[in-house]
């Protein structure tokens, strides 16, 4: 296992030798070496890296990922560096990794295809994806996507293709917000605005799958809140917020209290918040959630929302700890003006 170090401004890929004294220039030479399970290639945030990666035959292990991670100043401060995929070839994504990687604090712009797509049990983290042609994120079965912001690309801005979660992730300005092709683990604490169609699409296949603590703002564009599919199991939709859609909530299926639990959710200013098999089983909040600030994106809400501490207690997932309470409705914990995400208030694991 190694240690790579990459400097866009000051390495040199013939002179380097990947130290972080003598760093390499670009993300490629590090990844011809090649990277195999348990190095980490640190990418400092000092130049725009004008490549591709594509190396989805390269796995991690379990115990051993593969790391891929930006940089400033000093490794772990989580400032992110840019990777340009203008002029990538046809169907090449900005960044393609096999099984096993973790990829954090990276800026993926351009791609000619996707933006960041990985193998199984991959992590992204702290990313940001802009302007992919197709979809921004599409993370293998078992991953996971968390602190992400993917905007304006032509397809999903996350599509997962097996099972995977979003956690604390802001979508906006894409075609789909969040969509699942089969069992997903559920999306947690997420934004989505402003996305052309569906701002979240779950689709239950395999398990009960969660919408939990989701705000979404349709912007008045005639696009549908959020969507649950046809599937073999329930889907839970507890603790979001729907603000400005033409539909708020589309219910695939009839039978809510058999196939789907709604609790404890916000819906305001919709054309109409249900299809005609929705609606919110207890606790529903049909009033303005009064956010700090919609304009500039602030969803926290301002004092006297209804939204503080009327959300349900959903303990029984047990691989989602609480470490406070009471829970609000909405993404934001806490009133607006420098509100946090659920990391402030949640543990949280990968199992």
């Amino acid at each position: 296992m190694a240690d790579y170090y990459i400097d866009g401004l000051n390495g040199d890929d013939t002179t380097g030798d990947g130290s972080i004294g003598t760093p390499w220039k670009t993300i490629g030479k590090a990844i011809a070496v090649p990277v195999v399970a348990g190095d980490k290639i640190y990418v400092k945030a000092t130049a725009t890296y004008s490549e591709v990666i594509n190396e989805g035959a390269i796995d991690g292990t379990a115990s051993s990922p593969i790391v891929l991670e930006g940089y400033g100043a000093t490794v772990g401060d989580n400032l992110r560096a840019t990777v340009d995929g203008v002029g990538g070839a046809a169907g090449e994504e900005v960044i393609n990794v096999g099984d096993f990687w973790a990829i954090r604090n990276i800026v993926a712009k351009n791609g000619v295809d996707e933006g960041i797509g990985t193998g199984g049990s991959c992590l992204v983290e702290n990313c940001e994806v802009d302007n992919a042609a197709d979809r921004g994120i599409s993370p293998g079965s078992g991953g996971w996507v968390v602190g992400c912001y993917v905007h304006d690309c032509g397809g999903s801005g996350i599509y997962f293709f097996g099972s995977g979660g979003a956690f604390a992730c802001i979508i906006e300005n894409n075609n789909v917000g969040i969509q699942n092709n089969t069992t997903t683990y559920g999306y947690f604490y997420c934004i989505a605005r402003g996305n052309r169609f569906t701002q979240l699409v779950i689709n239950s296949n395999g398990q009960s799958e969660p919408i939990i603590n989701c705000t979404v703002d349709g912007l008045t564009t005639g696009t549908v809140g959020i969507e649950t599919g046809a599937g073999s199991k329930p889907s839970q939709m507890i603790n979001c917020i729907i603000v400005d859609c033409v539909l708020g909530v589309n219910m695939a299926v009839a039978g809510l209290t058999a196939r789907n639990w709604a609790y404890n959710n916000c819906l305001w200013n919709n054309t109409a918040n249900y299809s005609a098999n929705g609606r919110t089983v207890a606790g529903e909040v049909l009033a303005d959630p009064l956010f700090f600030d919609q304009a500039a994106k602030d969803y926290g809400p301002n004092t006297g929302s209804p939204c503080i501490a009327t959300g349900r207690d959903f303990r029984q997932n047990t691989w989602l700890t609480m470490t406070a309470d009471p829970i609000d409705i909405g993404a934001l914990q806490g009133l607006g003006g420098g509100a946090n995400f659920a990391g402030a208030f949640f543990s949280w694991g990968m199992n």
